[in-house]
């Protein structure tokens, strides 16, 4: 079996960039419609080495995440420690690892369960500023200089109003030091933070 070297942020995307055998020019684009019913292809229809396909599945799947499954657990060994280090929300357990090959529009291959919803954390700036950058050449945003709120449902309406839009939302929950617990807690509202 070949070896794949791994990558500590997108393990599977160097092994799936090798797996596309050259192409011949493509016909008609097959562009999916809104929903699930994607059509499938087998990979050696789309061009992909299917030993290949599999060895990089299997290579996502050997190299799961070390972190512990249970998110509040996890939290709290890593980012929980910092100052300010309390969640803001719900955690939910993080499923099993879960991927789609898609290839010239085609589902090629699917494992784990790819429609379960599971937190995302920081990779949520990169979907966000993609979205952001497709809006903008779509022309549904004016301006990258409007604020976020412009284009947001009443449901998230905060105090201040979030930030503009390339950088970062600004809202953030307020939470006051307490050097007797060594912990944060959320502010009252109404309330300013206490000593530092």
């Amino acid at each position: 079996m070949r070896t794949i070297r791994h990558s500590r942020v997108f393990p599977v995307f160097p092994a799936l960039l090798l797996l596309a055998a050259p192409a011949g020019a493509q016909r008609g684009a097959y562009v999916p419609a809104p929903g699930e019913a994607w059509e499938h292809r087998s990979p050696a229809r789309v061009g992909i080495d299917s030993a290949r396909l599999q060895e990089a599945v299997a290579f996502h799947r050997a190299h799961e995440s070390r972190a512990p499954r249970d998110l509040v657990q996890a939290h709290y060994q890593t980012f929980g420690r910092e100052p300010f280090g309390e969640p803001v929300g719900p955690f939910k357990p993080r499923g099993e690892p879960a991927g789609i090959v898609v290839r010239r529009g085609y589902l090629v291959a699917e494992w784990g369960d790819p429609r379960r919803v599971d937190m995302t954390f920081s990779v949520t700036k990169s979907f966000l500023s993609t979205v952001i950058g497709v809006a903008y050449d779509r022309r549904m945003i004016r301006s990258l200089d409007d604020p976020v709120a412009a284009y947001m449902a009443p449901v998230f309406r905060s105090t201040p109003r979030p930030r503009r839009a390339p950088r970062r939302s600004g809202w953030r929950a307020p939470r006051c030091w307490s050097p007797s617990t060594r912990r944060t807690t959320a502010a009252s509202p109404g309330t300013t933070c206490c000593a530092r």
